[in-house]
């Protein structure tokens, strides 16, 4: 038993620091497809999966997964791997910031038996700041990746 749990705790790390940057590829994926549809649903999509990989990714950075680099790795890299990390963090709450700004301001129209699509500007605008805060993420991933190669 003891072993199996040994063996199931050690892949907590990688799964914590892993799923926020697939919602955030979820995320990005919805923007897309939000950007071209402008279905207020693909909004609240890209709400609730932005909250979930901010959630997470702030998890991640209090447990200090970020500290655990294998022995020999280059500094740098680690640096580079902790500040992508946080730059990621900051465009996660900034999008979440936009995303629910957008959601109450849209959800405050007056609402008709079909909810008119959201506005072309905000969807583009807000739809690339997903899809930019996605870059980031894979990029703090990448740089983590080529930490334990």
């Amino acid at each position: 038993m003891e072993i199996l749990l040994r063996e199931t705790v050690s892949y907590w790390p990688a799964i914590l620091a892993h799923y926020p940057a697939a919602l955030l590829c979820a995320a990005a994926v919805a923007s897309v497809i939000w950007m071209v549809q402008g279905g207020a649903v693909w909004r609240r999509i890209i709400l609730f999966l932005s909250l979930l990989s901010l959630a997470g990714t702030s998890i991640v950075i209090l447990l200090g997964s970020l500290e655990q680099a294998p022995p020999g790795s280059l500094p740098s890299l680690q640096i580079l791997h902790r500040q992508l990390t946080l730059f990621g963090l900051l465009g996660e709450s900034l999008t979440l910031f936009v995303m629910a700004g957008l959601t109450f301001w849209l959800n405050r129209r007056l609402t008709y038996e079909r909810d008119p699509p959201d506005p072309a500007p905000a969807r583009v605008v807000a739809g690339l700041l997903v899809l930019a805060t996605a870059a980031l993420i894979f990029l703090a991933a990448r740089a983590g990746s080529m930490l334990v190669q």
